[in-house]
């Protein structure tokens, strides 16, 4: 007979193996969050080899497989523990890892003296019990080496109804009998019930439980035109017995044309990161478009895998080519502080560019401010909508010159520029900034503008006073200033036309240098004078010509000089 239930066993193992769970949610559902365990135990004397005919003790392995189970589970995870014999029994919840001790203690002291079986009474009240949870997967394990004989008008296939209201999406039953067959209720009830199981054990033997939790549940493999493989990373988390997990690819829709989607290695084992290389086979025969496929997670049947199966996507065709492109150009832009400007673009692709791209502003100094169709960005963009690019300027500098720009990130395969340049942005001076930029070059203009005027006015200055006596009778007496370093001609300086040519150079503290034509004669006194003589200050000198006396002039100081 154990034998044969060996047997039973192994060909068990053997179909599970070859069934790709098509009742297991794919990537329309969230994956779960946190778990949840509710291990039922039977807790019959049977258990303990009493009453069965055969002496087989299997309750201290049963213990032993939980606290091998549990001995390594994601962190907060809920145990639940419901024991029943002759109904249910005590139940106890332990929050992992913070209660393990509480646990092990726990289920060391558990015993199996219990007299009947009522299974299908418990089940219903663990189930009526669970609260219900779209992120927490919840795994139910039932432990028992007989049949219900509950006299009541309970089935199996109400145990069923209610798990397959109550189920959540990632929630599994197991219907674990120790050393005998399944019964044909409970086979039956759970044959078309998803996310059940029903497992047989050899006598003696209680299976070890494996599960293994994979992500992400969307494999995107993005356009394999041109390219024929591609490779991906899949995270696999193993609890209790090591399994391998079988992969294998069902894509249906891409084998009706002759083409084939595999996957390599097809075996993983292990927790951890696990890189995944998915190759095209004849894709020359593919007509171009999108396809989806199911990546098939197999094991053992006391291996639970979730989810069961995986949604692979991809494309196929030539690449997208996409252009961001400026509906209004402006190379430079001047952007006084507190004030905003905005630019427009247009996302425009090719036929097979379909996928949404992502945008955003880099090269953005402290200070000035980005907003992509009103949001901080990032945004998504698909062919044909429109982005609007507000720039405020909040004082990124006085003077200084921004460049910032749209950093385009393209779906895989594709072609596009990575970058599109914004304009190059300037905050220009204010009037007081620009004062202050040019205060310097203004001084030094000052001082220059000063050392023209002195110059100019050293030039100009007076050095002495001259004044002319006219000839008699009248002898009429007027005096100018003599200005400059240049000679001075008398003859201008009074408006005398008779004196014309007679010129003075002199300067300030300096006897002057006289100059005359050879018609006219000059004298001091009685002295005659010669071209360049210097005449003293208060000297009277006398001007005649052929011996007719045209009058006298005489040098004076220049009064407070």
């Amino acid at each position: 007979m154990q034998r044969v239930l060996v047997g039973l066993w192994l060909m068990l193992s053997i179909a599970f193996a070859q069934v790709c769970d098509a009742e297991e949610p794919l990537s329309k559902r969230q994956l779960p969050s946190s778990y949840r365990y509710v291990f039922i135990i039977d807790t019959s004397a049977s258990m303990m080899g009493q009453g069965d005919g055969a002496g087989r003790v299997v309750f201290p392995k049963v213990k032993s497989e939980l606290r091998n189970f549990l001995s390594r589970v994601p962190p907060d995870t809920l145990v639940t523990i419901q024991t029943f014999d002759q109904g249910p029994g005590p139940q106890r919840s332990f929050r992992l890892p913070a209660q393990r001790a509480e646990l092990n203690r726990y289920i060391e002291g558990l015993k199996a003296t219990g007299q009947r079986t009522y299974v299908y009474a418990t089940l219903l009240k663990v189930l009526r019990e669970l609260a219900l949870s779209s992120d927490v997967a919840t795994s139910i394990y039932l432990f028992t080496d007989g049949q219900d004989n509950d006299p009541g008008p309970l089935t199996m296939a109400d145990v069923a109804k209610e798990y397959r209201l109550r189920r959540g999406a990632y929630d599994w039953l197991y219907y674990i009998t120790l050393g005998l067959s399944t019964p044909p209720d409970v086979g039956a009830a759970l044959r078309n019930t998803p996310g059940s199981r029903a497992l047989s054990a050899a006598p003696n033997q209680v299976p070890r439980l494996s599960e293994v939790a994979l992500r992400p549940a969307l494999i995107d493999l993005g356009n394999l035109f041109g390219v024929g493989s591609t490779q991906r990373d899949l995270e696999l988390r193993t609890q209790g017995g090591q399994s391998p997990l079988v992969l294998e690819v069902s894509a249906p829709s891409i084998e009706r044309h002759g083409s084939f989607l595999e996957v390599s290695p097809e075996q993983l084992s292990g927790s951890g990161a696990h890189s995944l290389r998915f190759s095209l086979r004849n894709p020359d025969s593919l007509p171009y478009g999108s396809y989806s496929a199911s990546l098939c997670l197999k094991a053992g049947p006391n291996t639970l895998v979730r989810p069961g199966a995986l949604q692979v996507k991809l494309t196929y065709h030539p690449p997208g080519e996409y252009l961001l492109k400026a509906l209004q150009t402006q190379e430079r832009l001047d952007l006084p502080r507190g004030q905003s400007a905005a630019l427009r673009f247009r996302l425009e692709g090719s036929e097979w560019a379909k996928e949404p791209v992502r945008v955003s502003v880099k090269g953005l100094p402290e200070g000035l401010e980005a907003r992509l169709n009103g949001e901080p960005g990032p945004v998504t963009l698909r062919p044909g909508e429109e982005l609007r690019v507000e720039l405020r300027n909040n004082g990124f500098g006085s003077g200084k010159m921004a460049s910032p720009a749209l950093s385009v990130q393209l779906p895989a395969g594709s072609i596009g520029a990575p970058e599109v340049p914004l304009a190059t942005l300037r905050q220009p001076l204010t009037l007081g900034e620009q004062l202050l930029r040019w205060l310097p070059w203004l001084a030094l203009l000052l001082a220059l503008l000063l050392l023209l005027w002195r110059w100019t006015a050293a030039q100009n200055a007076p050095w002495a006073t001259v004044t002319l006596v006219g000839p008699p009778p009248k002898c009429q007496e007027t005096t100018r200033k003599l200005r400059g370093k240049r000679p001075v001609d008398l003859g201008k300086l009074f408006e005398q036309p008779e004196l014309r040519g007679i010129k003075l150079t002199g300067s300030r503290g300096q006897n002057p240098q006289v100059e005359y034509p050879l018609h006219l004669e000059l004298k001091v006194g009685k002295n005659l004078l010669e071209p360049k003589d210097r005449i003293q200050m208060g000297e009277t000198v006398t001007i005649s010509e052929g011996g007719k006396e045209l009058g006298n002039f005489s040098l004076g100081r220049i009064r407070g000089r």
